[in-house]
């Protein structure tokens, strides 16, 4: 995973004046990662290429899914996959 966009414009991310972080995700086939979310915090995943499961929910390309308050996500490729994923207030 590797960050976007974020407020502080931490790292290389560009900055925005929101309450949001883009994470742009790359995982190969069988590969996965998590991520912890702070309380209070909404999710969007769109999947770009590939399918993967966020959650053990099965999406494609072109899918979309919206989540709030969850503690963790938890991504796996069923193929080589590519998503953006936005973590917002």
């Amino acid at each position: 995973m590797q960050l976007v966009a974020s407020p502080d414009a931490e790292g290389d991310a560009l900055l925005v004046h929101q309450d949001v972080r883009l994470w742009a995700v790359t995982l190969d086939a069988g590969t996965g990662t998590q991520m912890v979310l702070q309380p209070g915090r909404h999710t969007w995943l769109q999947v770009t290429r590939g399918g993967l499961t966020l959650n053990g929910l099965n999406l494609s390309q072109g899918d979309g899914a919206a989540m709030s308050d969850e503690a963790t996500l938890e991504l796996r490729a069923l193929e080589a996959a590519e998503a953006l994923l936005f973590d917002l207030a």
